[in-house]
This record gives C-alpha cells, sequence and structure tokens, in this order.
C-alpha cells in the first residue's frame, strides 16, 4: 500500500544509480529491499554474471521500499531513507564482499520517492522526495569519512518522482518531477563546487514517472512519462538547453533506460503492461523497436551486465537478459522474489 501523500501512479525511474538496482565495480547486481508480495523484504538480492546465479543478503536494519540506493567509492551499498511503516530517515549500509548491514547517520528530514547520486568527490547528494507531510526541496549531503550528514542547499522546486543524473563535469541534473499539486517542467543544476542549485532551461514538457540516461557525448536523454508519453528531448549542459528528439515508438511511464555500449540507450517497458523495448541511436537521433520482451513490466528494473547484455528484473521473480547484438530475450535465473522498489 502506497503511503496516502503519493499521487496515483507508479514512481518513475531516475537513475541506475538510486532507482534500486545498482552495479558493483566487480560486475555484480545488487537489488535491495523492496516490497513484495509476502510484504516489504528484509534483505538484498546478488546476482553474480559469471556464475548466473543470485544470492541473498539477508538481515537489512529496516525493510523498505521507495528507498534511494547508490554504491559509495569503497564498493559499500549505501540505502538512503525510504518508506518503512512511515517516511524515513534511517540509512543502511551493505558491505557486499560480506553480505553485512550496519546502520550508518540519520538523515536530518524523512524521504521517501527521493534521488541521490554520489558525486565525484565521494560524498552523496539526496534532494526532493515525499516527508510523509507534503513534498520536500530541501537537500542534504553525506559524508562517508565521517557517515554523517549535514543540511544542503534548498532546491527551487520539488523533484519527487523526478529523474536525477551526474553529468561529466561532477554537476548533478534534476529534472522534472511532481510537486505535490502536479508535475513540472522545472530543471535544475547542482554545483558541488559551490555548494548551490541554479535554475536550468526547463524542460519542453513537464513530466514525472519518466526516464533519464547519459549520452555519450554528455548531453542527457529524458523520455516517457505521466499519462505514457511518447515524446522525449535531449538536455545540452554546455548551451543549457533541450531540444526535442524523434518520441518512443510506444508511449511509456515508469519505465528503465540504460546505456549500452557503442552509446545506444534501451527504454524497456513500463506502467501497463508493455513488453517492448525500443533502442535510441543518438546518432540518428531515432528510435527503433527491438524484440518483444517475455513479460510485461511495470517499474523494471534493469542494468547492463559487463558484456553488454542487459539483466531486466523487478516486480516479478523472474528474470529476463537481453542481447542487443541478436536483439534476442532469454529466460535468466529466477529471484528469490518479485519487487517493486519503487
Amino acid at each position: 500500500m502506497l503511503p496516502d501523500v503519493w499521487p496515483k501512479g507508479n514512481i518513475a525511474s531516475t537513475t541506475a544509480a538510486s532507482e534500486g538496482v545498482v552495479l558493483l565495480p566487480d560486475g555484480r547486481i545488487v537489488v535491495v529491499s523492496g516490497n513484495t508480495s509476502g510484504g516489504l523484504s528484509d534483505s538484498a538480492e546478488i546476482f553474480d554474471p559469471r556464475t548466473q546465479r543470485w544470492s541473498t543478503a539477508p538481515g537489512i536494519p529496516s525493510a523498505r521500499y521507495y528507498q534511494a540506493t547508490v554504491v559509495l567509492r569503497r564498493g559499500e551499498i549505501l540505502v538512503v531513507g525510504g518508506y518503512t511503516t512511515r517516511h524515513d530517515t534511517s540509512c543502511v549500509l551493505l558491505d557486499p564482499r560480506t553480505g553485512r548491514w550496519t546502520s550508518t547517520g540519520e538523515m536530518k528530514s524523512p524521504r521517501a520517492g527521493h534521488a541521490a547520486v554520489t558525486l565525484l568527490d565521494g560524498r552523496v547528494l539526496t534532494w526532493g522526495g515525499s516527508n510523509g507531510i507534503g513534498y520536500s526541496n530541501s537537500s542534504e549531503i553525506y559524508d562517508p569519512v565521517s557517515r554523517t550528514w549535514k543540511e544542503g542547499p534548498e532546491a527551487g522546486a520539488c523533484h519527487s518522482q523526478g529523474s536525477a543524473t551526474l553529468l561529466p563535469d561532477g554537476r548533478v541534473l534534476a529534472a522534472g518531477g511532481y510537486t505535490g499539486t502536479g508535475f513540472t517542467n522545472v530543471t535544475e543544476v547542482f554545483d558541488p563546487r559551490s555548494n548551490a542549485w541554479s535554475a536550468a532551461a526547463p524542460l519542453r514538457n513537464g513530466r514525472y514517472l519518466h526516464a533519464q540516461a547519459l549520452l555519450p557525448d554528455g548531453r542527457v536523454l529524458v523520455s516517457g512519462g505521466t499519462g505514457a508519453m511518447t515524446s522525449a528531448e535531449i538536455y545540452d549542459p554546455r548551451k543549457n538547453s533541450w531540444t526535442e528528439t524523434a518520441p518512443l515508438n510506444q508511449g511509456r511511464q515508469g519505465h528503465a533506460m540504460v546505456a549500452l555500449p557503442g552509446g545506444a540507450i534501451a527504454a524497456i517497458g513500463g506502467t501497463g503492461a508493455v513488453t517492448s523495448i525500443e533502442i535510441f541511436d543518438p546518432v540518428r537521433g531515432a528510435w527503433r523497436l527491438g524484440a518483444e520482451m517475455p513479460r510485461a513490466r511495470a517499474n523494471p528494473l534493469a542494468v547492463a551486465l559487463p558484456d553488454g547484455r542487459i539483466l531486466v528484473t523487478g516486480n516479478l521473480p523472474e528474470t529476463d537478459i537481453y542481447d542487443p547484438k541478436l536483439d534476442r530475450w532469454k529466460d535468466g535465473p529466477a529471484a528469490s522474489a518479485g519487487r517493486l522498489v519503487r
């Protein structure tokens, strides 16, 4: 059951950095906690592409969903806030080498449906989300050395269920989201050097429940969103401008986007029994439909494997693996449970 302050609908993907699935430096993939058919899970599951097997890391101090999840420089996984029995301030660390969980510093404000990004200096920025009373534009910064949070600058707008990307120059792009009264086209950039948010050119189309991915040249692609939109647009941080690009072949919201080797972007699944995958070619500026997924997934969790294939999980125990070279799906090993983390 969703907290009663959430708008109707499903939570959009931000990036793999904060949506509940993370890629470790050694190539393993971790899915943390989440809501399952048996209730909130108190574990993480770890997929090893070398053995093609899932393993479980039980004992998360507080089971949760709508959390943000990032990898720290030392390889630990930081799980930030989320909804437990309430909008929570608690944060936990998972050491993927030992499978052990430990509690770490609590945030100043409770958050669920927020975003988090590991900055180039190793700190973690989190902002936005729902706090149990309404929607927040506050931010906080986590220091992995002291394992404490401090208040950051306020953003100009709330970006709950928006999207986030770490830009190559170290700044963070936040685009769109839900404000408590509707969706927004507000775009902002956080600069860790000045410790400040600044307004950026607004999206051409306000949206939430959308997906966002970094292109090889440093631009950012945004697609879909509210009401299963087909529109897509690209942000150029050098010009501070958005330009419309070719629309999706199928409207999507609550989908995932994954960067592929060579620079293409895959858009996968979405709310409403979507079984298609589409590949965006940033050189041609065009989408093409790929092979149909074996099963529909709303709010999929997707990540590129080291060999360039895509692992898709979430909501269902079954795992699907897509090979973009062959345009072919195959069944992967099943996880212990289908997890809704966002």
